[in-house]
Parts: structure tokens; sequence; C-alpha cells
């Protein structure tokens, strides 16, 4: 049976463990209106601008969002999938009751459709040294020690990586942040798919063509900062708009 409340997906919020920084004000704000309003809501990765294992729970501003995930999943169930800046969440998340971690993409029905949700990050095929360097951080034995560091040390090496992240991105061509379309195809006709919805690339839009026969979405929403963005999924439509507000739904654009 579909839900008669909306699923909503969001996701890229980055939150730093700052009280103050607007992407935690606001992502307080959609958590809230979830609880009561929402059926499911789904975090397709990046939820933390960055996650180095269960120690840093134990940072007051940290699990000051951890209870706040709590606190909805007891009301609303919350599903999280990895991004490429907390890929090392694990059961300090995952076990939170009404909070499911996900590994992977994740499939979801809303009225009577199909939906894929995933981070996005491996659409980016052209990216070639941020899939190499993917392939490495997602290793189990290298995951796994970063969990293990002393929280001082894998704080510290956060940090340094999340520099040279920005620097390097300020380097690369745009061809290297261009989505790779054959790939979408491939996931839409995988089991019939209406729409799929990423996130990585923080591009709110809103992509439409015709595959076998009929017409899906692509959608890629925006990052946060005191507003974000959402995908509302209702009643078998997937529409894309602004939170808290609404609106700014972008006009639809044809594949590349």
């Amino acid at each position: 049976m579909s839900p008669t409340k909306p699923i909503l997906v969001t996701g890229d919020t980055h939150l730093r463990g700052d009280p103050d920084e607007p992407a935690w004000g606001g992502f307080r704000k959609l958590c809230k209106h979830a609880a009561t309003e929402c059926a499911a809501l789904y975090h397709l990765g990046d939820l933390f601008d960055y996650w180095v294992g269960p120690k840093q729970a134990t940072l007051p501003a940290f699990r000051a969002i951890l209870d706040l995930l709590a606190e909805t999943a007891a009301q609303v169930p919350i599903h999280v999938l990895h991004g490429n800046r907390d890929f090392a969440m694990g059961d300090e998340i995952g076990t939170i009751p009404g909070v499911t971690l996900h590994a992977g993409d994740v499939e979801v029905d809303y009225g009577g459709k199909r939906a894929l949700i995933t981070h996005g990050d491996l659409l980016l095929a052209d990216d070639r040294a941020y899939q190499r360097m993917r392939r490495v951080l997602r290793h189990p034995a290298v995951r796994g020690t970063i969990r293990r560091l002393p929280l001082k040390v894998a704080l510290r090496g956060a940090g340094a990586m999340r520099g040279k992240s920005t620097t390097a991105v300020a380097k690369k061509p745009a061809s290297a942040f261009a989505i790779y379309w054959p790939t979408v195809r491939d996931l839409l006709r995988d089991n019939d798919r209406d729409v799929v919805i990423a996130g990585h690339v923080h591009r709110p839009r809103l992509h439409v063509a015709e595959v076998s026969g009929r017409e899906r979405q692509f959608i890629t929403i925006g990052a946060w900062g005191a507003r974000g963005w959402v995908v509302r999924l209702e009643r078998g439509t997937a529409t894309l708009e602004r939170f808290p507000g609404g609106g700014g739904t972008p006009a639809p654009e044809p594949f590349a």
C-alpha cells in the first residue's frame, strides 16, 4: 500500500557540528516537519561534512545532531546513505532506533512508481582521480582503519583532506563534474524506474527524457544553507522544491 503522506528526499546538508551554521537550523526545521507530515525521510549522503568514526559521536555538537535524528526517527522512519564526506558512518548512526543506514543506493515506491535514490558520485565517470580515491577510501580495510584512529588524529586528517579536496576541485575541468548520461539511462531502465534522485554535484536540476518509450526524470538536489532542497514523492509525482518555504522549482531540462 502506498503511503498517504509524502516521502521526502534531501541530502548534502554537510553539517559541521557548528550550532550557528545555517544548515543546522534548516535541517532541524526539516526534521520537525518530517516527524508529523511525512511517511519517511531519506538523506542521500553527506549528512555530515566529515565523519571519522564512532568517537566523533561523543562530541557534544555532533551528539546533538544524532539526538535530533533519534527524536525524529521515533515518529517517522529515516534512511541515510553514505556520501563521499561521511562514508565512515557506522553503527553509531545505523543503530539509532528508526534510522536505517544504507551503504548503497535505495529503491523507493511512491504511488505505484519507482524511484532510485543515490548519492550520485558514481555518475561522474570522467572525474577519474576522484573515482580512484573513492575505491581506496571505501576499501573495508581503509575504512576500518579510519574508524579506529584516535579522534584528534582522525579530525586532523579529515581537515587536511577537506583542504586538499577544495584545492583539487578548483583545478578540475568542467568535464570532471559532468553527469554520465548513459549510466543514468541504464539506472532508469533497470527495474523500469521512473526517476533517479542524486546529490553530490550541488546543482538543483530537473531533467526529463524519453527512455524505453516513456518519459522519465533525473533530479539532482542542491546543497543546504539556511534553506535547502527536497524532492517530494507523492501520489506518483516527484517534485523538486526549496525548504522551508517551498517554491523555487527549476524548469525541466532535457538529458544532455
